[in-house]
């Protein structure tokens, strides 16, 4: 065969094989290119193998996509604002009993759920807006990080049966019921479930911007809330409901898992905490300007060491300390607040419980969801 047919053959066996297969790596895992190799997500999920990346170039995909019995499979988009995955009435990820699946860098919206699974999913740095639940999990677990949710017509965040979850540095706002709804669901065996919530800007809900929901049977569940913002949630910044009710109200309800709300600021809801518990500690809170009540429990001997803005201008006169201070427009503390300044504590007990704080390399926190450093910039980033 001459070189120049040679050339022509090589170039044509990968069409001749059936599709490109994209970029391989080292370990034998390939990179699989979408709409280059394949036409849909969906066809090149179901050519992956174990370790495979699926890239995903810029466009609108209506396809609805669904991973099952897939593992360590990653599906990466070009941005999140260039890579919109749009399904109408089905749901945008169907992901069950699959290990290790990471989705970032892209959209979804106009869906059902933005993302239904029973699976171990980590998602970051994607934008999920005007679905019904942007995420709906139903067991596994769920690492979320750099994420922004709003105007999602029922909740951004579901977390139900025995659903573990990491829900980090996220922007989770106007949905039309609740930021996060966690149902705390009997789980099998006693088994243990971590629900850590960090690092969070939760504002301007319908309902709550987290609701905590009772079942009759108390699990082995921890949930930490702490160093997150709610603004301006249309009932409670943090609310406990009795007996599944999940109806939106201002009423006091309760729950017996472990649950750690610290280092929070809660700002113009109707109430900030609404939280009752048997195994419950609330300290290093900042309450400031709650229309209704800054906080309401059935355990107060729970709230500790927390600070509630005085909307009276007390003077040296009137013989009361000065309790007013001063937030800037991302809610956040300033150098000049001192009533914040270094006064939380690393820890708190309650019973022979202990419940800590979430510090940094300082020894001494502050109050409120952000550690104060002079001369910081203000950052809310855009709430669409």
């Amino acid at each position: 065969m001459s070189s120049a047919k040679n050339a022509l053959y090589l170039a044509i066996l990968p069409l001749l094989l059936g599709c490109d297969q994209g970029e391989d790596h080292a370990n034998g895992s390939r990179v699989l290119l979408v709409p280059q190799d394949y036409r849909t997500i969906q066809e090149a999920i179901d050519a992956s193998a174990q370790g495979d990346e699926i890239k995903i170039a810029s466009g609108t995909y209506s396809d609805s996509i669904v991973i099952n019995n897939k593992a360590d499979l990653s599906i990466i988009g070009e941005s999140s604002e260039s890579v919109v995955i749009s399904t109408g009435e089905d749901y945008g990820f169907s992901i069950y009993d699959s290990e290790n699946i990471s989705i970032s860098h892209l959209s979804v919206t106009n869906a059902d759920d933005g993302i239904t699974s029973n699976s171990e999913l980590f998602i970051s740095d994607v934008i999920i807006h005007h679905t019904v639940d942007g995420i709906d999990m139903e067991g596994g677990s769920l690492t979320l990080s750099n994420s922004n949710f709003y105007d999602n017509f029922d909740d951004a965040i579901d977390l139900d049966q025995s659903t573990n979850a990491l829900i980090n540095n996220n922007f989770i706002s106007r949905s039309k019921d609740d930021g996060i709804e966690i149902r705390l669901h009997p789980t099998d065996n006693d088994e243990e479930i971590i629900i850590d919530i960090r690092n969070n800007i939760i504002s301007a809900n319908g309902s709550d911007g987290i609701q905590l929901i009772d079942y009759e049977l108390k699990t082995n569940r921890s949930i930490l809330v702490r160093r997150n913002l709610f603004l301006s949630n249309g009932y409670n910044g943090i609310s406990t409901k009795d007996s599944e009710n999940t109806i939106p109200d201002l009423n006091t309800g309760s729950i017996s898992e472990y649950l750690n709300i610290s280092n929070n600021t809660f700002a113009l809801n109707q109430i900030g905490n609404n939280a009752s518990g048997e195994s419950l500690a609330s300290f290093n809170n900042v309450y400031y300007k709650n229309s209704t009540l800054d906080f309401q429990s059935l355990n107060s001997e729970s709230f500790m060491n927390s600070i509630s803005y005085s909307a009276e201008v007390l003077t040296y006169e009137t013989g009361v300390e000065q309790t007013r201070f001063t937030l800037n427009s991302c809610f956040e503390g300033t150098s000049e607040t001192k009533a914040l300044l270094d006064t939380g504590i690393t820890k708190a007990t309650v019973g022979n419980v202990e419940f800590i704080a979430l510090t940094d390399e300082k020894s001494t926190p502050d109050l409120g969801h952000i550690e104060i450093k002079s001369g910081s910039t203000c950052d809310l980033r855009i709430i669409r």
